[in-house]
């Protein structure tokens, strides 16, 4: 059971990874976090949280770095806690839609005459693939990640159609120096049964779901992390799902609420 002051410092040590890749030590989070404790103290929290295998150090001189497993209970605080994000407890909302580019029109719900940055109507052909291309377009810009879109499909078929883009935000990270990395995730986009395994395995039925480095269950993408959330069309019977696609390293804080906010977009617009 970790204390109040160890997940504070945990979750201080995954933002501070993710802005600065390089291992975060003691005197950083004293500066920077506003912990008023002791830097033995805090040397003290980042061995214990490195002996629960939450935090790792690179070699003996430097900091610490998350694990995925550090990742893991920060994300899951972030799905408890939704205000953790920025959100509130009612996320998504129409202000990250906004920084999104994903107005919502509700039919006079809100009281406003709000419009679309995309076609309200869609035909099989046409407006949806607009839509779904503008949705992960808004998504990679936002999250700076690969963003994929799915059109909706009936719950028990496989994925038919789809857009994807940000490939160059993905592969202009860091950790993506070395092309090996990326190797297996071009595979998977480009094989149409890959990736509607990548995708329906990693989806949890009616919320978001994040899976992280090795919780992908396919060695070739342990580098990686994805966050998807479903949205459905008027009849229930068909669903569609967006999700961005990142390194571990990936701003989840950043990242959940702008696939959920995308996913409800959708479920409006289609609605």
């Amino acid at each position: 059971m970790l204390t109040q002051r160890r997940r504070d410092i945990l979750r201080a040590v995954v933002d501070q990874y993710v802005s600065s890749v390089t291992p975060v030590g003691s005197k950083v989070l004293i500066e920077r976090y506003g912990f008023t404790v002791s830097p033995a103290t805090i040397r003290g929290d980042l061995h214990a949280l490195e002996e629960d295998c939450l935090l790792r150090r690179p070699h003996t001189s430097a900091g610490r770095l998350p694990t995925d497993g550090g990742y893991r209970r920060v994300v899951d605080d972030f799905l408890a806690h939704p205000d953790l994000l920025g959100a509130g407890p009612l996320y998504p909302d129409e202000s990250l839609a906004g920084k999104l580019g994903m107005s919502v029109l509700t039919s006079g719900a809100r009281g406003n005459s709000s419009t679309f940055p995309f076609p309200t109507a869609y035909t099989p052909s046409g407006n949806l693939d607009e839509l779904l291309r503008r949705t992960s377009a808004a998504l990679s810009a936002y999250a700076n990640c690969l963003a994929i879109a799915v059109a909706p499909t009936p719950l028990s078929a496989r994925v038919t159609r789809l857009c994807y883009t940000g490939l160059a935000e993905l592969f202009a990270q860091p950790e993506f120096s070395e092309p090996q990395r990326y190797f297996r995730l071009m595979r998977v986009l480009d094989d149409e049964t890959e990736l509607n395994d990548l995708l329906m395995d990693s989806f949890c039925e009616g919320e978001v779901t994040v899976r992280i480095g090795h919780e992908m269950l396919d060695a070739g993408l342990d580098a990686l992390s994805i966050v998807l959330c479903p949205y459905r069309t008027n009849t229930d019977t068909r669903r569609g799902v967006v999700a961005v696609v990142g390194p571990t390293r990936m701003d989840y804080r950043r990242a959940i609420p702008a696939v959920t906010t995308a996913a409800w977009t959708l479920s409006e617009i289609l609605r």
